[in-house]
């Protein structure tokens, strides 16, 4: 089937993107996944780039052909066929596509506060638009790494250590450190699939407006 699709989110993930946005005829979340299993579903340069040879951006309305792909944790799942582009439709202003997309109403990003899930917390919703303020954006070196981690405030709740796959704001901030962002922004935020080690869920900052 083909969907149309505001794309919201065009995030870091292993060797390629994180793609979601809203299907533009029900106002629902999809996540475009790939068959790639070593790369957990991500989106590929490639596949990420229109029939005219540009890429994909965001707020860009785009037609893809894909097929639901549910799982447990992400019920917004869609796999896209690979043998069709990505047709972009036009692009949209910021109001036009926020209007379709409205701020989540609920108390909490995903049932809580904390920087992850359990099993027994998981709903099937994985991406959430929010408004949050207080927002500070840390670069730190874990295990050799470099790590983006954002701590910010939603509905009086405070969330720390929450990891950063908007690739803008890895770009912007590249040095180690604090970086305060002052006002408030909405915000796409995803939940990741299981991380063995652990046997949790965590929440990912996707996109900040």
């Amino acid at each position: 089937m083909k969907k149309e699709i505001i794309i919201m989110t065009k995030s870091a993930k292993i060797n390629g993107f994180c793609v979601a946005g809203i299907d533009i005829s029900n106002g629902k979340w999809i996540r475009l996944v790939s068959d790639d299993r070593s790369g957990e579903g991500a989106v590929s340069k490639s596949d990420l780039t229109f029939r005219n040879g540009t890429q994909a951006e965001i707020f860009d309305l785009a037609a893809v052909e894909c097929t639901p792909a549910p799982t447990d944790v992400q019920s917004e799942n869609y796999l896209y066929d690979k043998k069709y582009c990505w047709e972009k439709i036009r692009s949209m202003s910021d109001e036009e596509a926020f209007a379709k997309c409205p701020l989540s109403t609920s108390q909490f990003l995903f049932v809580n506060n904390e920087r992850s899930l359990y099993d027994n917390e998981i709903t099937g919703e994985s991406l959430i638009l929010a408004e949050i303020d207080h927002i500070i954006i840390s670069i730190v070196n874990e295990h050799d790494q470099k790590k983006w981690r954002v701590n910010f405030e939603y509905k009086g709740h405070k969330y720390n250590n929450i990891s950063v796959g908007d690739i803008v704001l890895r770009n912007r901030y590249e040095n180690y450190g604090n970086y305060q962002i002052p006002g408030k922004h909405k915000a796409v935020f995803s939940l990741t699939g299981k991380y063995e080690k652990t046997g949790k869920y965590y929440k990912m900052l996707a996109q900040l407006f």
